[in-house]
């Protein structure tokens, strides 16, 4: 009994099939599998009256991402910006990321600034840098200083 393992994090997201895409063709995941979902699942497991959803699951590095679109009983948008309580972020390990950074923001990815090395804590030397997906959910990439 207790936690055994991750299985996946989830964003909620307006455009469901385009936002796989970004994530697909910026990111290199993999599209895993695209379902609906029925009303009275949704309802059941959210609580949310009118609930449906499309669910587009994706894989990267060992690593399953979940992005849900509400077709119905959809609710509004929320302000993400990282300082936001509630809001949440992806991180990722990363080998290369000054070219990984010049590569993406070539295809037009928003960074919220260049990469930076991290001063203190368990990464300290390694390189950082945040940007938002297209639908403006924090990514982190960390270069890990070698020890």
């Amino acid at each position: 009994m207790g936690l055994k393992s991750v299985n996946h994090t989830s964003f909620t997201v307006a455009g469901v099939v385009a936002a796989a895409e970004w994530y697909r063709d910026m990111l290199g995941f993999e599209i895993v599998s695209d379902a609906r979902r029925p009303r009275d699942f949704c309802e059941a497991v959210t609580g949310i009256p009118g609930a449906e959803m499309r669910i587009i699951y994706l894989k990267a590095a060992g690593y399953s991402l979940e992005l849900i679109q509400y077709t119905g009983g959809a609710g509004v948008r929320v302000d993400t910006a990282t300082n936001n309580s509630g809001s949440a972020h992806l991180c990722f390990n990363v080998e290369g990321l000054p070219g990984m950074y010049d590569a993406l923001r070539r295809k037009g990815v928003r960074f919220f600034g260049a990469p930076v090395e991290i001063p203190e804590g368990p990464n300290k030397g390694g390189l950082v840098v945040y940007f938002d997906d297209l639908e403006g959910n924090t990514i982190e990439f960390i270069e890990v200083p070698e020890k």
